[in-house]
């Protein structure tokens, strides 16, 4: 039984946690945060999300605005008007042609891929001419006003074939980019996952053997636990995980490290508003306690208490670790605790980008840790 004042746990190993399936990572829409199930690896954007749509207009009005630059000047609004309407129109018919066909286009080779997505530019423009002929032909935009029916529809293809193949090919480009970046920020953070301090594993494994001796059945559970934990630093492509957890995952931690130091650990849990729904970086809690009783707790004789309050808002998860410190005057650890702050620092900062989520307080009697960890929206 591990001391523990406001929340008590016994040192006995739960359940495995069950494997899941590796996931996708995506940047959750105005938030910068990376969620999982969607880390889009297609060779085209998705046509169904605004973003993509949005750019694509943008050109599309652009290329008007050009096109009606080189019309002579009495008819530039004219031109621009019309030139707006039929280019808009067309962006907008692929754009949906696309998203229709998404499902289908993903399935293939790269190169069927984009060899049918430019067929299928290029016939949304060809409906969208005829079809702009026959709503237009009695009105003052009409685009038959000055040319024929064939050379127009051979000047607005042969325009469609140039500009769909530059858009693809930006498109193509910035897709392939974003799936390099999102790949580097994928190896990152399992790399930086995946660190548990050596002295860690060691010391476990020195107390298992020491156990094994006197009491197979808490040896089973000790190895029960620490696999639990290496289990969790490998699983990839899982960057949040619910906060029940994050929180079995910490109480093994603690079950581990209380054998080696006996009744000089003590933890108080203050997390009760904390929902099982709330969702956390995995491994984020884990290193902070791991830094509490490496740096707090371990050098002091008699021990101390390491507490943790959490705070649950709809919107926002905020967490509070702190631990007592050396009372020594010469205390170096001050940069132990910096390293695996600078390690969580570089997580945190791709899961929700350039936020405040991690800051630190210190004073002569303790170290303090304070998360805001922006929460999703749950149905």
């Amino acid at each position: 039984m591990v001391g523990l004042r406001g929340r008590q746990y016994t040192s006995d190993p739960g359940p495995f946690m069950p494997e899941r399936p590796h996931g996708k990572l995506q940047r959750i829409p105005g938030d910068g945060r990376l969620s999982q199930n969607h880390l889009d690896q297609n060779l085209l954007p998705d046509f169904c999300r605004p973003m993509p749509i949005v750019t694509v207009l943008a050109f599309a009005q652009l290329l008007a605005i050009g096109t009606a630059l080189l019309a002579s000047p009495g008819k530039f609004w004219l031109t621009l008007a019309s030139a707006t309407l039929f280019m808009q129109w067309v962006a907008l018919t692929t754009a949906g042609v696309l998203c229709l066909l998404r499902s289908v286009i993903n399935q293939m080779d790269d190169r069927l891929l984009l060899l049918c997505s430019y067929g299928s530019m290029l016939l949304s423009c060809l409906v969208v001419t005829e079809s702009s002929i026959w709503l237009l032909k009695n009105s003052a935009l009409s685009p038959l006003t000055d040319r024929s029916h064939t050379e127009l529809l051979l000047r607005n293809m042969g325009l469609a074939a140039i500009v769909d193949a530059v858009v693809l090919r930006v498109l193509f480009l910035q897709q392939k980019t974003r799936r390099m970046l999102n790949a580097r920020h994928l190896a990152r953070l399992e790399a930086l996952q995946a660190r548990i301090r050596p002295h860690f594993l060691f010391n476990s494994l020195n107390n298992i053997a020491g156990l094994l001796r006197i009491d197979a059945d808490k040896a089973e559970g000790a190895i029960e636990n620490l696999a639990a934990l290496f289990r969790a630093s490998l699983r990839g492509n899982t960057p949040l995980v619910s906060w029940r957890e994050e929180l079995e995952l910490c109480e093994q931690y603690l079950a581990l490290e209380q054998l080696r130091l006996g009744g000089r650990l003590q933890v108080e849990w203050h997390t009760e508003s904390i929902p099982s729904r709330g969702q956390i970086p995995l491994l984020c809690l884990q290193p902070l306690l791991e830094n509490a009783i490496y740096h707090g707790i371990e050098p002091r004789p008699e021990g101390g208490t390491v507490t943790i309050i959490g705070n649950w808002q709809p919107d926002l998860l905020e967490l509070t670790i702190s631990n007592p410190l050396p009372e020594t005057s010469g205390y170096a650890g001050h940069q132990g605790h910096q390293l695996t702050l600078d390690n969580l620092r570089e997580r945190l900062r791709d899961y929700y980008g350039n936020r405040n989520i991690l800051t630190t307080e210190q004073s002569r009697s303790g170290f303090l840790v304070h998360l805001s960890l922006p929460q999703a929206a749950h149905p």
